[in-house]
Protein backbone atom coordinates (compact mmCIF):
# COMPACT_ATOMS: atom_id res chain seq x y z
CA UNK A 1 0.00 0.00 0.00
CA UNK A 2 1.47 3.22 -1.18
CA UNK A 3 0.58 7.31 -2.03
CA UNK A 4 1.58 9.27 -3.97
CA UNK A 5 -0.11 12.53 -5.29
CA UNK A 6 -0.89 14.03 -2.44
CA UNK A 7 -3.65 17.07 -2.15
CA UNK A 8 -6.14 18.15 0.32
CA UNK A 9 -9.17 16.97 -1.51
CA UNK A 10 -7.52 13.53 -2.70
CA UNK A 11 -4.83 11.22 -3.27
CA UNK A 12 -3.46 8.25 -4.98
CA UNK A 13 -3.52 4.78 -3.55
CA UNK A 14 -1.68 2.37 -4.75
CA UNK A 15 -2.86 -1.24 -4.08
CA UNK A 16 -2.78 -5.19 -4.59
CA UNK A 17 -5.92 -7.33 -5.27
CA UNK A 18 -4.13 -8.96 -2.16
CA UNK A 19 -4.20 -5.58 -0.07
CA UNK A 20 -7.74 -5.56 -0.96
CA UNK A 21 -8.88 -8.50 -0.26
CA UNK A 22 -7.36 -8.49 3.01
CA UNK A 23 -9.30 -5.05 3.37
CA UNK A 24 -12.51 -6.80 2.39
CA UNK A 25 -11.36 -9.76 5.23
CA UNK A 26 -10.75 -6.69 7.95
CA UNK A 27 -14.64 -5.47 6.54
CA UNK A 28 -16.21 -8.80 7.29
CA UNK A 29 -15.10 -9.21 10.60
CA UNK A 30 -16.08 -5.45 12.27
CA UNK A 31 -19.38 -6.37 10.83
CA UNK A 32 -19.90 -9.50 12.53
CA UNK A 33 -18.62 -7.85 15.81
CA UNK A 34 -20.66 -4.66 15.76
CA UNK A 35 -23.99 -3.81 15.38
CA UNK A 36 -24.87 -2.21 12.03
CA UNK A 37 -26.17 0.97 14.09
CA UNK A 38 -22.23 1.20 16.29
CA UNK A 39 -20.52 -0.02 13.08
CA UNK A 40 -21.50 3.34 11.32
CA UNK A 41 -20.73 5.07 14.93
CA UNK A 42 -17.36 3.82 15.28
CA UNK A 43 -15.72 4.05 11.44
CA UNK A 44 -17.61 6.87 10.42
CA UNK A 45 -19.78 5.46 7.59
CA UNK A 46 -22.25 2.99 7.63
CA UNK A 47 -21.94 -0.55 6.53
CA UNK A 48 -23.75 0.11 2.99
CA UNK A 49 -21.52 2.95 2.47
CA UNK A 50 -18.27 1.15 2.91
CA UNK A 51 -19.37 -1.63 1.38
CA UNK A 52 -19.95 0.74 -2.04
CA UNK A 53 -16.31 2.10 -1.72
CA UNK A 54 -14.67 -1.61 -1.91
CA UNK A 55 -16.99 -2.48 -4.95
CA UNK A 56 -15.64 0.79 -6.87
CA UNK A 57 -12.50 -0.01 -6.02
CA UNK A 58 -12.39 -3.83 -7.00
CA UNK A 59 -13.90 -2.36 -10.10
CA UNK A 60 -10.80 -1.19 -10.94
CA UNK A 61 -8.88 -4.54 -10.75
CA UNK A 62 -8.09 -6.59 -14.15
CA UNK A 63 -5.44 -8.04 -13.18
CA UNK A 64 -4.02 -9.90 -9.49
CA UNK A 65 -0.48 -9.22 -10.59
CA UNK A 66 -0.18 -5.76 -10.78
CA UNK A 67 -1.60 -3.33 -8.02
CA UNK A 68 -4.24 -0.74 -9.26
CA UNK A 69 -3.08 3.05 -8.70
CA UNK A 70 -6.50 4.96 -7.82
CA UNK A 71 -7.50 8.32 -6.49
CA UNK A 72 -9.82 8.59 -3.10
CA UNK A 73 -10.89 11.42 -1.69
CA UNK A 74 -9.91 12.64 2.16
CA UNK A 75 -13.25 11.83 3.49
CA UNK A 76 -12.40 7.75 1.98
CA UNK A 77 -8.72 7.87 3.58
CA UNK A 78 -10.41 9.09 7.55
CA UNK A 79 -12.48 5.83 6.63
CA UNK A 80 -9.82 3.64 6.02
CA UNK A 81 -7.91 5.45 9.05
CA UNK A 82 -11.35 4.27 11.19
CA UNK A 83 -11.13 1.08 9.42
CA UNK A 84 -7.67 -0.24 10.45
CA UNK A 85 -7.76 1.89 13.86
CA UNK A 86 -11.09 -0.40 14.45
CA UNK A 87 -9.21 -4.19 13.13
CA UNK A 88 -5.87 -2.90 15.46
CA UNK A 89 -7.42 -1.41 18.41
CA UNK A 90 -10.96 -1.75 18.56
CA UNK A 91 -12.71 -5.46 18.04
CA UNK A 92 -11.11 -9.05 18.78
CA UNK A 93 -9.82 -10.90 16.38
CA UNK A 94 -9.07 -14.29 16.95
CA UNK A 95 -6.49 -15.76 14.46
CA UNK A 96 -6.04 -12.41 12.86
CA UNK A 97 -3.80 -13.66 10.30
CA UNK A 98 -5.38 -16.36 8.87
CA UNK A 99 -8.88 -14.76 8.87
CA UNK A 100 -7.35 -11.35 7.27
CA UNK A 101 -4.66 -12.73 5.47
CA UNK A 102 -1.78 -10.50 7.08
CA UNK A 103 -0.36 -10.03 9.98
CA UNK A 104 -1.58 -7.55 12.89
CA UNK A 105 2.12 -6.05 12.65
CA UNK A 106 1.34 -5.12 8.52
CA UNK A 107 -2.20 -3.84 9.42
CA UNK A 108 -0.28 -1.75 12.02
CA UNK A 109 2.12 -0.44 9.56
CA UNK A 110 -0.84 -0.02 7.08
CA UNK A 111 -2.73 2.02 9.89
CA UNK A 112 0.70 4.55 10.60
CA UNK A 113 0.70 5.37 6.37
CA UNK A 114 -3.10 5.94 6.48
CA UNK A 115 -3.12 7.88 9.55
CA UNK A 116 -0.06 10.23 8.47
CA UNK A 117 -1.19 10.73 4.84
CA UNK A 118 -4.74 11.60 6.50
CA UNK A 119 -3.18 14.45 8.78
CA UNK A 120 -0.76 15.49 6.04
CA UNK A 121 -4.19 16.27 3.69
CA UNK A 122 -6.02 17.79 6.60
CA UNK A 123 -2.67 20.30 7.60
CA UNK A 124 -2.89 21.51 3.50
CA UNK A 125 -6.48 21.78 3.75
CA UNK A 126 -6.00 24.08 6.83
CA UNK A 127 -3.34 26.10 5.05
CA UNK A 128 -5.42 26.55 2.31
CA UNK A 129 -8.80 28.16 4.03
CA UNK A 130 -6.50 30.01 6.29
CA UNK A 131 -5.33 32.00 2.66
CA UNK A 132 -9.18 32.63 2.45
CA UNK A 133 -9.53 33.93 6.18
CA UNK A 134 -10.31 37.62 6.81
CA UNK A 135 -8.68 38.96 9.69
CA UNK A 136 -11.04 40.65 12.31
CA UNK A 137 -9.12 43.53 11.80
CA UNK A 138 -10.77 44.19 8.72
CA UNK A 139 -14.41 45.02 10.36
CA UNK A 140 -12.28 47.75 12.22
CA UNK A 141 -12.29 51.40 11.20
CA UNK A 142 -15.23 50.20 8.67
CA UNK A 143 -18.08 53.26 8.63
CA UNK A 144 -21.24 50.87 8.59
CA UNK A 145 -21.63 46.64 8.60
CA UNK A 146 -24.53 44.54 9.02
CA UNK A 147 -24.63 40.71 9.28
CA UNK A 148 -27.29 38.25 7.85
CA UNK A 149 -26.98 35.39 9.79
CA UNK A 150 -28.08 31.72 8.74
CA UNK A 151 -27.60 27.87 9.77
CA UNK A 152 -23.80 27.31 9.17
CA UNK A 153 -22.87 30.63 8.01
CA UNK A 154 -23.51 34.43 7.75
CA UNK A 155 -22.63 37.59 5.43
CA UNK A 156 -21.46 40.68 6.37
CA UNK A 157 -22.21 43.46 4.10
CA UNK A 158 -19.08 46.11 5.22
CA UNK A 159 -19.88 49.43 3.96
CA UNK A 160 -17.68 52.81 3.43
CA UNK A 161 -19.00 56.02 2.94
CA UNK A 162 -17.86 58.22 -0.36
CA UNK A 163 -17.41 61.48 0.32
CA UNK A 164 -17.30 63.02 -3.42
CA UNK A 165 -19.84 60.46 -4.06
CA UNK A 166 -23.11 61.00 -2.32
CA UNK A 167 -25.08 58.36 -3.89
CA UNK A 168 -22.38 55.36 -3.70
CA UNK A 169 -20.32 53.99 -1.19
CA UNK A 170 -17.77 50.90 -1.17
CA UNK A 171 -19.08 47.55 -0.49
CA UNK A 172 -16.97 44.52 0.56
CA UNK A 173 -19.14 41.48 1.37
CA UNK A 174 -17.69 38.87 3.88
CA UNK A 175 -19.12 35.09 3.57
CA UNK A 176 -18.25 33.16 6.63
CA UNK A 177 -18.49 29.67 7.29
CA UNK A 178 -18.50 27.54 10.50
CA UNK A 179 -17.42 23.72 10.43
CA UNK A 180 -17.96 20.87 13.39
CA UNK A 181 -14.09 19.54 12.05
CA UNK A 182 -12.18 22.82 11.13
CA UNK A 183 -11.94 26.10 12.11
CA UNK A 184 -14.34 28.69 11.14
CA UNK A 185 -13.18 30.31 7.51
CA UNK A 186 -13.97 33.44 5.32
CA UNK A 187 -13.78 34.58 1.95
CA UNK A 188 -14.43 38.00 0.89
CA UNK A 189 -15.01 40.25 -2.55
CA UNK A 190 -12.57 43.06 -3.04
CA UNK A 191 -13.85 46.72 -1.82
CA UNK A 192 -16.02 47.98 -4.84
CA UNK A 193 -18.25 50.77 -5.65
CA UNK A 194 -22.01 50.59 -5.59
CA UNK A 195 -24.91 52.70 -6.27
CA UNK A 196 -27.00 52.87 -3.01
CA UNK A 197 -30.29 52.79 -5.11
CA UNK A 198 -29.65 49.58 -6.52
CA UNK A 199 -28.94 48.52 -2.68
CA UNK A 200 -32.17 50.06 -1.35
CA UNK A 201 -33.80 47.95 -4.53
CA UNK A 202 -32.01 44.82 -3.20
CA UNK A 203 -33.96 45.84 0.30
CA UNK A 204 -36.98 45.61 -0.91
CA UNK A 205 -37.34 42.85 -3.38
CA UNK A 206 -35.97 40.84 -0.44
CA UNK A 207 -38.59 42.47 2.14
CA UNK A 208 -41.55 41.68 -0.44
CA UNK A 209 -40.64 38.22 -0.96
CA UNK A 210 -41.07 37.02 2.76
CA UNK A 211 -44.16 39.45 3.05
CA UNK A 212 -45.61 38.02 -0.24
CA UNK A 213 -48.58 35.33 0.98
CA UNK A 214 -47.94 31.95 -0.59
CA UNK A 215 -51.53 30.74 -2.12
CA UNK A 216 -50.84 27.17 -2.45
CA UNK A 217 -47.78 24.39 -2.29
CA UNK A 218 -46.50 25.39 -5.32
CA UNK A 219 -45.56 28.79 -4.66
CA UNK A 220 -43.37 27.30 -1.86
CA UNK A 221 -40.85 25.94 -4.14
CA UNK A 222 -40.38 28.21 -6.82
CA UNK A 223 -37.18 29.60 -7.38
CA UNK A 224 -36.88 33.91 -7.55
CA UNK A 225 -34.44 36.10 -8.56
CA UNK A 226 -34.10 38.28 -5.46
CA UNK A 227 -31.22 40.30 -7.07
CA UNK A 228 -27.97 40.59 -8.99
CA UNK A 229 -25.20 42.69 -9.83
CA UNK A 230 -21.67 42.09 -10.62
CA UNK A 231 -20.85 42.16 -6.77
CA UNK A 232 -23.15 39.69 -5.37
CA UNK A 233 -26.89 37.58 -6.51
CA UNK A 234 -28.92 36.67 -4.36
CA UNK A 235 -31.84 33.78 -5.49
CA UNK A 236 -35.09 32.33 -3.34
CA UNK A 237 -34.98 28.57 -3.94
CA UNK A 238 -38.61 28.08 -2.03
CA UNK A 239 -39.77 28.52 1.34
CA UNK A 240 -40.69 25.72 3.68
CA UNK A 241 -42.43 26.13 7.78
CA UNK A 242 -40.58 23.93 10.47
CA UNK A 243 -42.77 21.30 12.67
CA UNK A 244 -42.71 24.55 15.26
CA UNK A 245 -44.01 27.06 13.14
CA UNK A 246 -40.48 28.78 12.34
CA UNK A 247 -40.83 30.28 8.45
CA UNK A 248 -37.58 29.75 6.51
CA UNK A 249 -36.09 30.72 2.87
CA UNK A 250 -33.58 28.13 1.26
CA UNK A 251 -31.20 30.55 -0.20
CA UNK A 252 -28.59 31.18 -2.75
CA UNK A 253 -26.08 33.89 -1.72
CA UNK A 254 -22.99 33.68 -4.50
CA UNK A 255 -20.34 36.55 -4.13
CA UNK A 256 -17.67 37.77 -7.10
CA UNK A 257 -14.45 36.86 -6.29
CA UNK A 258 -12.21 37.22 -9.59
CA UNK A 259 -11.89 39.14 -12.72
CA UNK A 260 -13.49 38.68 -16.22
CA UNK A 261 -13.05 39.78 -19.36
CA UNK A 262 -15.28 40.91 -22.00
CA UNK A 263 -18.33 39.70 -22.25
CA UNK A 264 -17.52 36.42 -20.39
CA UNK A 265 -19.61 35.39 -17.69
CA UNK A 266 -18.52 36.89 -14.27
CA UNK A 267 -17.37 34.05 -11.66
CA UNK A 268 -19.16 33.91 -8.13
CA UNK A 269 -19.08 31.16 -5.52
CA UNK A 270 -21.17 31.16 -2.93
CA UNK A 271 -23.34 29.09 -0.46
CA UNK A 272 -27.37 27.64 -0.32
CA UNK A 273 -28.79 27.27 3.23
CA UNK A 274 -31.80 28.11 4.81
CA UNK A 275 -32.36 31.21 6.67
CA UNK A 276 -35.60 32.22 9.10
CA UNK A 277 -37.75 35.32 8.18
CA UNK A 278 -36.73 36.81 11.48
CA UNK A 279 -33.14 36.81 10.46
CA UNK A 280 -33.75 38.43 7.25
CA UNK A 281 -36.06 41.20 8.98
CA UNK A 282 -33.50 41.54 11.09
CA UNK A 283 -31.11 41.99 8.10
CA UNK A 284 -33.38 44.47 6.42
CA UNK A 285 -34.54 46.59 9.08
CA UNK A 286 -30.50 46.83 10.04
CA UNK A 287 -29.52 47.64 6.20
CA UNK A 288 -32.19 49.86 5.77
CA UNK A 289 -30.92 51.96 8.57
CA UNK A 290 -27.66 51.83 7.11
CA UNK A 291 -28.78 53.77 3.67
CA UNK A 292 -30.60 56.17 4.92
CA UNK A 293 -27.35 57.16 7.22
CA UNK A 294 -25.50 57.04 3.85
CA UNK A 295 -27.69 58.61 1.80
CA UNK A 296 -27.65 61.89 4.47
Amino acid sequence: MNFTKITDSDVNLELSAFELKSLRNILIQIQGALPETEFQTRVGASLKTFSTFLENIEGFYRTEETPTEISISLNQIILLNNLFNEACNGIRIDDFEKKIGISKEEINSALDKVNTVMNKMISILEEKRKSYIVPPSYLQGSDYNCTLEADGYRVNFVFKKLLSFKESVTLSIILSFTSSKFAEFSISTIPKGVNIGALHKFIKEFNQYIEYPVKDNTDSIISTQIFQSDIFQVQALGRFTTLDGEEYINLNFMISLAQFRGDILRPFIGIQGAITFTNIRHFVVAMEEILIKLSD
